[in-house]
């Protein structure tokens, strides 16, 4: 079932985990203002979602990533599901995603929907360290 994406779905999210039922985040989306944070991502900042990491520190669920290899000559898909890698010291939960997600993609890059603007600044978010506001 989709939610919303405003507090009312964070709560059906929320109330879904504790009911040990699975959900599904996109992680790779350009969240809202106020809803993320400045990670890197294939060497550029990236404004990076966080409800994963709220709803896993709330919950205690683990967080398993998932991702669909299409195989050749369309036979078909092969179902990745993958634990998160640990945080490394220091890392924010926010790269500690970008990295993972930077390995998977790395893989299969040709697989990536590259189709919208990753590192970009979202209306009204203080832009990253060092940017430039003109970009």
């Amino acid at each position: 079932r989709l939610v919303e994406v405003n507090t009312k779905g964070a709560t059906a999210l929320l109330s879904a985990l504790r009911r040990a039922e699975w959900v599904g985040i996109l992680p790779d989306q350009v969240p809202t203002n106020g809803e993320g944070d400045w990670a890197e991502f294939f060497g550029r900042p990236a404004y990076t979602m966080t409800l994963w990491h709220r709803l896993h520190e709330r919950t205690g669920a683990p967080v398993i990533l998932c991702f669909c290899e299409r195989l050749a000559r369309g036979a078909g898909y092969h179902i990745r599901l993958e634990p998160l890698p640990e945080r490394a010291p220091g890392e924010s939960p926010a790269r500690q995603l970008n990295r993972a997600l930077e390995a998977m993609i790395r893989r299969r890059p040709e697989q990536y929907m590259w189709s919208y603007h990753r590192h970009r600044i979202p209306f009204g978010a203080v832009p990253p360290p060092g940017s430039d506001p003109a970009e």
